[in-house]
């Protein structure tokens, strides 16, 4: 609030696209270091049917991308940093079925849209999201950000191609011909 900045006068800054509780949270991280968003214990997580676990899952992530974006606003990288931390101690949660689940469509979506394009954030997610299966990105592709979808499929390129290379050349080219019958 230093400068030839309206804000240096006024020592107030508008921040209208933010929710008062993401503010909130902001301020809690800065002042005591922590952000605590997991309010139940493992036992009452595992004891959440699969749509409940994950919509409480995705939940946290939302809550956790939101500080992040209002970070990056601030140009806070300590918060920043510690938001992607907590974000990945969220998929390490697990409910009863024990899978892991990665950020949402409307975090994606929220991420996307608050951050710019060279953002750890984009690059986290995409990365998360390149381990989830393909049924499960097909199903929620026309939700997910373009920007995303052009970020996540040149991610999972790069994945396969390292893991699987050429695979016809792999199980050899016999594989692929059709028998001859003899009379």
């Amino acid at each position: 609030m230093n400068g030839n900045w309206q804000e240096a006068d006024t020592r107030v800054i508008n921040f209208p696209d933010d929710e008062p509780d993401t503010f909130a949270l902001y301020i809690s991280y800065v002042y005591i270091g922590g952000l605590s968003v997991i309010s139940k214990t493992a036992q009452e997580l595992r004891m959440l049917d699969k749509v409940e676990f994950r919509v409480y899952i995705h939940e946290k992530h939302y809550t956790i991308f939101s500080v992040y974006i209002l970070a990056e606003k601030l140009q806070d990288i300590a918060t920043k940093n510690a938001m992607i931390s907590e974000s990945l101690a969220v998929t390490h949660l697990k409910g009863s079925n024990d899978q892991w689940h990665v950020p949402g469509p409307n975090t994606i979506n929220a991420i996307y849209e608050g951050t710019p394009s060279n953002s750890p954030a984009r690059r986290f997610v995409t990365d998360l999201w390149t381990a989830v299966s393909i049924t499960s990105i097909f199903d929620q592709f026309q939700l997910l950000h373009k920007d995303f979808t052009k970020d996540l499929g040149e991610s999972i390129a790069k994945a396969r191609a390292a893991h699987l290379g050429n695979i016809p050349k792999k199980k050899g080219i016999d594989t692929y011909y059709e028998n001859i019958e003899q009379d």
